[in-house]
């Protein structure tokens, strides 16, 4: 790929950071979830009940169409399978890992931000890309990982290679207190900042502890597909790891932009 996650990177950059991901994730994930992602190109983590009583579904997958974006999709779906709102990242940097995040987008066409308005009043108000980095940070600290870094608009790949970008990258990542660094990425905090109930206006609370209650719920769905983070496998990695790609084979999928 001559352009990938950051269009800055030169080739062994990109090489390495394809090689350190699946050296993380090979040895961190559970090998029935690595094999499902990438092999099968599907881990369901489970569903979601949407404030209407519809179901909403999350899944990790790899990064099928937009694969310049990273290498780890984590996806919502509606009960009917069609996608939602999507996040993608790599976790790079074998000795003190950090995620880098490549993506965040939702559903385009003449009615995207009709879907995006019904979407944010199911989920009690809670913007969906608020939901997806959430989960982002859920990943991170099930793995203790303290560094998170995001794409700008300058820097990604799609948009480098002429096409254009439908969000602004940057204003978002700027909202979640992040800070413009060296390389065209934005450094986000550590840790997120959630409001607590006594922030919020009296007639607002119970929709707020839906809302968190949500989030909450959608993070241990995470968790509990993420299990237990597996001991670090050594450089020369077990054989039946080196093994666990396969190639995937009848996905198709049209709906993303970016």
């Amino acid at each position: 790929m001559h352009r990938y996650v950051n269009a800055a990177w030169r080739r062994r950059q990109r090489l390495e950071s394809l090689s350190q991901h699946y050296r993380f994730t090979l040895a961190q994930l559970p090998r029935s979830l690595f094999n499902a992602i990438y092999a099968q190109g599907h881990a369901s983590l489970g569903m979601l009940v949407a404030k209407d009583g519809t179901l909403l579904a999350l899944c990790l997958r790899p990064p099928i169409f937009m694969g310049c974006e990273g290498e780890l999709c984590l996806q919502l779906n509606d009960a009917n399978g069609h996608p939602l709102y999507r996040i993608v990242f790599s976790i790079v940097d074998e000795h003190r890992p950090r995620i880098v995040i490549g993506c965040l987008q939702g559903p385009n066409g003449e009615n995207a931000r009709e879907v995006v308005r019904v979407l944010t009043r199911n989920l009690h108000g809670m913007r969906p890309k608020q939901l997806m980095l959430s989960l982002v940070y859920a990943f991170a600290r099930r793995y203790g990982i303290e560094q998170i870094v995001a794409i700008s608009n300058a820097q990604h790949p799609l948009r480098r290679a002429g096409r254009p970008l439908h969000s602004d990258y940057d204003a978002f990542w700027e909202e979640q207190q992040g800070k413009p660094v060296d390389g065209g990425w934005y450094a986000l905090p550590s840790s997120q900042t959630h409001k607590s109930e006594a922030d919020v206006p009296s007639n607002h609370r119970s929709a707020f502890r839906r809302r968190e209650a949500l989030r909450l719920q959608a993070e241990q769905l995470l968790a509990n597909a993420l299990g237990q983070p597996a001991c670090r496998v050594p450089e020369s990695l077990a054989p039946e790891r080196q093994a666990a790609y396969r190639p995937m084979q009848n996905f198709r999928e049209t709906l993303w932009v970016s």
